[in-house]
């Protein structure tokens, strides 16, 4: 039962995910974001999780985008740089950096949104 509903939520995710990358029409990933925050509100599984949920689905559903944006990063350092190392070093750094900004900015949002979330680590340890 709860895979019949998880299919129609993450059909729209996909649907603008393959028209913008299609069509090269990129700005049309910021569409994602209401639709992610639609999702984990009308899913009952999200309930009381809402920042994990984001998080995860966020992360998974931005790929395509940080890849496109690496590889335009990367055709642009090769007229720049001469090392190989210097390469792959800032694109690590610069991949790694966006991908901590777009989850931290949703986080904040996430957090704005769902006030009311139970903790997910043990207090205890």
């Amino acid at each position: 039962m709860k895979k019949a509903l998880f299919i129609p939520l993450v059909l729209p995710i996909i649907i603008v995910e393959a028209i913008s990358i299609t069509f090269k029409l990129y700005f049309l990933g910021f569409m994602i974001i209401p639709i992610i925050l639609a999702w984990i509100h009308l899913s009952k599984i999200c309930r009381l999780y809402e920042s994990i949920w984001l998080f995860t689905i966020s992360a998974i559903a931005f790929i395509p985008y940080n890849i496109i944006l690496v590889i335009h990063v990367y055709d642009w350092l090769l007229v720049w740089l001469d090392s190989v190392f210097y390469q792959v070093s800032i694109i690590t750094f610069i991949t790694t950096s966006l991908f901590c900004i777009e989850e931290l900015v949703l986080g904040i949002i996430g957090r704005i949104i769902w006030r009311k979330q139970k903790r997910v680590y043990n207090s205890r340890l």
